[in-house]
């Protein structure tokens, strides 16, 4: 279920300290599939605390 915060390029405001934050990009092809890379991290007044740590590279396997 999706939750507050939304955040997007039209959105305005500030995050507060200690907000978990997910991030689900991705991309969908017609008629062949599609990709998903999520990522969550925590709002921290120094940046955020990143906890999904992989590769954004693509992996064939």
């Amino acid at each position: 279920m999706h939750a507050e915060p939304f955040l997007g390029p039209f959105r305005t405001g500030r995050l507060e300290d200690r907000v978990p934050i997910t991030a689900e990009p991705g991309v969908k092809l017609p008629g062949q599939g599609g990709v998903r890379i999520e990522g969550t991290l925590v709002t921290r007044q120094g940046g955020p605390e990143l906890f999904t740590k992989t590769t954004k590279e693509l992996l064939v396997l």
